[in-house]
Parts: C-alpha cells; sequence; structure tokens
C-alpha cells in the first residue's frame, strides 16, 4: 500500500435516488472517514451529481450520459476504486458503524479471502433475506421460479428499504 492508496473504497451506482445516495455516502463517511467513495450516477434527472459535489465534496462522482443499467454502472466505479478492500453498495445501503472496518479487518487476517458478503438487516434491527451462505437445490429452485422477488416490496410503509410480505 502507497501513500495514495485508500484501504478501502465504497462504490455506490445510483439512478434517481439522490436522498438515498447521499445518506449512504454520509453513513461511509462517517463509518469509514478515510475511505475513497465513488458515486457513479447512471443518468438521473434528479440532480444527484449536483447535491452531492455540494454536501459531499470528498466524494468522486462520475456521471453517464445516458442510461447504461446497474451492471455497467458498478463495474465503471469499481474500474475506478484504488481500494485495498473495494465494497459494492447499493444506494439504499446504510452501513452501521464499524461494519466497514470489520470487513477489512476480516482482509487482513486472511489475505487469501477473495470476497465477503455482509449480513443484512432492516433499519429496526431484523435480518433480511440475502440468499444464504452456500446455494442448496431448494434456494435456486426459489430463485429460478421467482418466488422471492415477488415477496419484496420496496418502499414499505416502515420506511425501510424494502420488505418482505
Amino acid at each position: 500500500m502507497t501513500r495514495d492508496t485508500p484501504t478501502l473504497s465504497a462504490v455506490i451506482p445510483t439512478h434517481n435516488t439522490r436522498d438515498l445516495t447521499l445518506a449512504a455516502v454520509a453513513a461511509v463517511q462517517g463509518a469509514e472517514p478515510e475511505a475513497e467513495i465513488i458515486v457513479v450516477d447512471d443518468a438521473s434527472s434528479d440532480g444527484t451529481v449536483e447535491v452531492l459535489a455540494r454536501h459531499s465534496p470528498g466524494a468522486t462522482c462520475l456521471r453517464s450520459a445516458s442510461r447504461q443499467g446497474f451492471s455497467i454502472t458498478a463495474n465503471t466505479g469499481l474500474a475506478q476504486a484504488c481500494g485495498e478492500v473495494v465494497v459494492l453498495l447499493n444506494s439504499d445501503t446504510q452501513v452501521r458503524p464499524g461494519a466497514l472496518a470489520a470487513l477489512s479487518q476480516a482482509f487482513s487476517r486472511a489475505p487469501e479471502l477473495g470476497v465477503a458478503g455482509a449480513r443484512l438487516v432492516y433499519p429496526d434491527g431484523q435480518p433480511q433475506w440475502s440468499g444464504g451462505r452456500f446455494p442448496t437445490q431448494l434456494w435456486l429452485a426459489v430463485l429460478v421460479s421467482g418466488i422471492a422477488a415477488r415477496r419484496v416490496r420496496r418502499n414499505p410503509p416502515d420506511g425501510g428499504d424494502l420488505s418482505l410480505l
């Protein structure tokens, strides 16, 4: 690691989620002040880039001129990231204090570690379904059938980002 290489980079793709993105950036800055933060705006029309420039000048903002979709947007940010550990976060993510430090420490303790996933929880602390540690035949069948997708609703009345019905 050189002096200019951040320990952790957070890549946040976004499309028309200005307020959620601002909160996600603030949460990363609060949890890991030295983190490199790269927001990749997928041609939003809600002023995300302009608001981020005013409120989060430490974050790097990249903007697509036309809609690219999540995968290309995420990969654009990942290609720019310089951190020893790179975290891909959805724009509605609220990292908890200590979570990013624990992630970085896990990679430091186990240099052979290549990928890690987080435990997902709702704002009230209840666990979110995330697919589990290892895919099983039942898990794959549920995923392919679309049952899981039909049981998830965005913007639930309780203010969480997702809820299971």
